[in-house]
């Protein structure tokens, strides 16, 4: 199961722009020269986000968010954040509805939105209304786990066997992280 380049580069894009705001202010804290050290420290702040970026998405699409919880219950990861972690992932598309909602009945209403005081006070409603609307939800959510007698922790499958291939791919990627690491440490580099 190969991961599309056209998923992993929009995913890029969507950090890219907090990446800048990160990055361009440290690139220009002594005016405008640019100081050596600090290209390389903004370099080293934009690669490691890329690269957890790939990682998350090679961790994600390669298997279902079920076979992801199981694996990290089976890594020992605490109950309680595998949990947080589902339950998240599960109502954050229900949350995701509820914006869009009540975007479109801004517009049914022919909010145009912009920073005045009257659209400011319409937003900070909308904010309000969306808080009350994820309590009362997630009290709904609460009760109906607790009716299916859920106890606070989800159950997990048995996990698959560990193949000589899986452990071959393991050894590359710690010796391959290990000697970035080295490197880094070692302040041997290109730049």
């Amino acid at each position: 199961m190969g991961i599309p380049v056209k998923s992993l580069f929009k995913r890029c894009l969507i950090i890219t722009p907090f990446l800048l705001l990160m990055t361009i202010p440290l690139l220009f804290n002594q005016g405008l020269s640019l100081i050596h050290d600090n290209v390389i420290f903004a370099l080293l702040i934009i690669t490691k986000a890329f690269t957890s970026m790939t990682v998350l998405t090679i961790l994600l699409d390669s298997q279902s968010l079920e076979q992801f919880m199981n694996s990290l219950a089976h890594l020992k990861v605490p109950p309680i954040l595998i949990t947080v972690l589902m339950l998240s992932y599960r109502y954050v598309f229900l949350f995701l509805e509820d914006i869009q909602k009540m975007q479109l009945a801004a517009k049914a209403r022919f909010f145009n939105g912009g920073i005045n005081i009257k659209s400011l006070r319409t937003y900070g409603q909308l904010t309000g209304c969306l808080l009350i609307k994820s309590l009362d939800r997630s009290e709904h959510v609460y009760e109906a786990l607790t009716s299916r007698s859920f106890t606070g922790q989800l159950q997990f499958g048995s996990c698959k066997a560990v193949s000589k291939f899986d452990i071959s791919k393991s050894l590359v990627v710690v010796l391959t992280i290990s000697a970035l690491v080295i490197i880094e440490k070692s302040n041997i580099g290109l730049i």
